[in-house]
């Protein structure tokens, strides 16, 4: 096998508090011999979780540089998020060219649409991860682009980079069918999809709930504006006698915190940010466990790690009905898109909770094969060599 070195732009700090998608890759390719560099963004205040830091030890294989960036431009209060990530890929493309020169990189890992003009970048082979309908997120943050003609502009801008790639990596056959729409069959496209990480979730130690203490229904994520709360908080306040238990951060945090106390929802606890290896002992707490993506663009084309995350602890999920959570799904979670509808499907669960835990239980053996960073870790490694 070909070993190789890898760089990473990275649009966060690595020592955030739970591991992405990105990092579970490049432990396991650090594993193997492969050595990752990653070009993390300056540090910043901000409600965003990839900027929330806690003390973590480096494997040996990452090696960490701190982008070098206009510090006045990068802390001005005038530039929003969208506008500090797009100065990141303009400013941080000299200083990968040079680490490409000094450490004799192999290959150059892009994930994002401010990685633009680290495209034109030629002495070395460039994989894209597309991991977000990124069209979808931009016009989410920035709502005045939302129109046919600049959603169109922005796609065909997207295209180009692309074609500049020499492979593409997808999350999920939503965003293939998003790739195949761009650039037909010119960029080599290979899902890649997200999964668990089984040393801290591990499937085959995972305990059965048991309703001891009335029953909770969870959640554990980023608190953002594609995760439905109202539908979550709807549904606490039409069952008080079941406790919702709340798990983690971000930008929508403040405004759930808000909407609990205006409602006046003592079943309804919010932890906020907590450890990653403190996730599974809150998910062993819960008896019903939700996916409520709202049904958005960018929600269709999302592979949750909290579906997994939940599953590999047999227990039982009630989604939203987003597209590609649907095409994963084999029978064996459960929907709901209204109040009315999760409250019916939580009571239904509970109802037949024998039933409910053997359908989640069923998900585990594709989690064993499939779903898990250590099989996608291997995916990413095959698809590397092919590059090399």
């Amino acid at each position: 096998m070909t070993v190789a070195s890898i760089l990473l732009p990275y649009l966060g700090r690595w020592n955030q508090f739970r591991k992405s998608r990105f990092h579970q890759i490049s432990e396991r390719l650090a594993q193997e011999g492969f050595t990752v560099h990653v070009v993390q963004a300056p540090s910043l205040e901000s409600e965003e979780v990839t900027f929330k830091t806690r003390d973590i030890e480096t494997p040996e294989g990452i090696v960490l540089h701190d982008a070098e960036l206009s510090d006045a431009v990068w802390r001005s209060r005038y530039a929003n998020k969208v506008i500090k990530k797009g100065y990141y890929g303009i400013g941080v493309r000299s200083q990968a060219k040079r680490l490409i020169h000094e450490h004799d990189i192999d290959v150059l890992w892009l994930y994002n649409l401010p990685h633009f003009p680290l495209t034109t970048i030629h002495s070395i082979p460039i994989i894209f991860d597309y991991v977000d309908d990124y069209v979808a997120m931009l016009n989410s943050e920035l709502p005045v682009l939302d129109s046919d003609p600049i959603r169109r502009a922005e796609y065909f801008a997207f295209a180009r980079l692309l074609r500049r790639v020499d492979v593409v990596t997808v999350i999920s056959h939503e965003l293939k069918r998003k790739v195949k729409q761009m650039v037909g069959s010119s960029v080599p496209c290979t899902v890649i999809p997200n999964g668990v990480d089984t040393d801290v979730f591990p499937v085959d130690e995972a305990t059965e709930p048991t309703l001891e203490g009335g029953p909770t229904v969870g959640f554990v994520g980023s608190f953002e504006y594609f995760i439905d709360f109202d539908l979550i908080l709807d549904t606490a306040e039409r069952m008080p006698e079941v406790s919702f238990l709340l798990v983690g951060d971000g930008r929508e945090f403040e405004h759930v915190a808000a909407e609990k106390h205006r409602r006046g929802l003592d079943n309804v606890d919010l932890t906020g940010l907590v450890e990653s290896d403190e996730v599974p002992e809150y998910i062993q707490r819960m008896d019903v466990c939700l996916n409520t993506f709202k049904r958005v663009p960018v929600a269709h084309s999302a592979v949750p790690l909290k579906l997994f995350e939940y599953l590999s602890l047999k227990r039982p999920v009630t989604s939203t009905r987003i597209r590609e959570v649907q095409t994963i799904d084999d029978g064996y979670l459960w929907y709901a898109d209204t109040p009315d509808e999760l409250q019916s499907e939580i009571e239904r669960v509970l109802q037949n909770y024998d039933a409910a835990i053997e359908e989640a239980e069923r998900a585990q053996t594709l989690i064993r094969e499939t779903y898990n960073w250590d099989t996608i870790g291997e995916m990413y490694s095959d698809t590397l060599q092919r590059l090399l």
